[in-house]
């Protein structure tokens, strides 16, 4: 029996999928104090990386037909070994999600409203994604357009602003970058913005043409990456070797956009950007855990576990790391290895 009786179109799977991975945005300055310059190849070549796996995904999707990941794990592993699987799948979702939510909360408390503290924005959000996932697959997916539209005017539009302020011989010398740093930081770009995509999985069944699930899936991943490539582009035509010391690169260069002494301070787009997309982020990761963690409880419907989830998930986002170096230094060094077996 589904629990999730929604029905979403192909084209709606990949606005979803291509708003997610913008939804990641902000990892481009976790990763800039190690690639540098070579940021931008950093995210081509995770891109690379993951093509093989996204196709692995679509192909599971189209096998298993009509079965979401807790349902495929269960065929594919038998009982036990699928409800094992299941609560590992459901154990990434759920530390994701906290993460994302904490991102939130920073991306307020730090640059935008200071006096305020960082839980409740994290309440605010996550009551929101509560409301999103209440309302199931096809409401998400009817506001996906919308998503997209705003993240991506905002990448461009910040981008076309700020072509006064760029160099471009920030760019050299290219792949100077010690080749550790370069596959850590590429490896970093792979697990975070591109192998969560496999929570889609969960949502694949909701799609009604699984003909076209492949190529949703594989364009998703090219129109994802390409949107990550031009804010990479774009901090480092602006900041440069700066931007390896700055919090949120993204933010201090739509500071320094200037038109005529009217348009200036623009860094409210980004947040606007950011916000969006990291609500459709925290927003799928929401519904994929609880959708799965009541299949695996064989529950009639997971409306019951959305409240109670949201308050163990929002109290973890605002308790799990001390301070945001914590949450830096472990990101870039932990959180990046402990979920490729359960990813790939």
């Amino acid at each position: 029996m589904r629990l999730e009786r929604g029905r979403i179109s192909s084209c709606q799977l990949l606005l979803l999928i291509w708003s997610f991975i913008e939804g990641s945005a902000p990892l481009i300055g976790f990763i800039t104090p190690i690639a540098r310059q070579d940021a931008w190849l950093a995210v081509l070549a995770a891109a690379a990386v993951m093509a093989p796996f996204m196709y692995l995904y679509a192909l599971l999707a189209s096998k298993f037909a009509g079965l979401n990941l807790v349902q495929i794990s269960h065929c594919v592993y038998g009982p036990v070994g699928g409800a094992m699987a299941s609560i590992l799948y459901i154990f990434c979702f759920f530390m994701t999600l906290s993460f994302n939510l904490r991102d939130l909360g920073v991306l307020y408390a730090t640059h935008f409203m200071l006096d305020t503290p960082q839980i409740v924005f994290v309440i605010i959000f996550t009551a929101a994604c509560a409301g999103a996932v209440s309302g199931g697959i096809e409401i998400l997916a009817q506001l996906s357009l919308f998503f997209v539209l705003t993240t991506t005017s905002v990448v461009l539009g910040t981008s076309l602003l700020l072509v006064d302020n760029m160099d471009f011989s920030h760019f050299l010398p290219i792949f100077e970058v010690p080749t550790k740093d370069f596959i850590h930081s590429t490896h970093i770009m792979t697990v975070i913005p591109f192998a969560e995509t496999l929570a889609f999985l969960m949502i694949a069944a909701s799609v009604g043409d699984k003909r076209n699930i492949t190529g949703t899936m594989m364009l998703a991943l090219l129109f994802g990456a390409a949107s990550l490539l031009v804010v990479a582009v774009r901090n480092t035509a602006v900041l440069g070797s700066v931007q390896t010391i700055m919090e949120s690169p993204a933010i201090e260069a739509a500071r320094l956009i200037d038109v005529a002494k009217v348009l200036t301070r623009m860094d409210i787009l980004i947040g606007i950007g950011q916000s969006v997309a990291l609500f459709l982020k925290c927003s799928v990761l929401y519904y994929v855990a609880v959708l799965a963690l009541a299949e695996l409880l064989r529950l009639r419907t997971y409306l019951p576990l959305v409240i109670p989830f949201g308050m163990i998930v929002a109290n973890l986002a605002h308790f799990v790391y001390p301070t945001e170096v914590d949450h830096l230094a472990t990101t870039v060094n932990t959180c990046v290895i402990f979920p490729v077996p359960i990813l790939f």
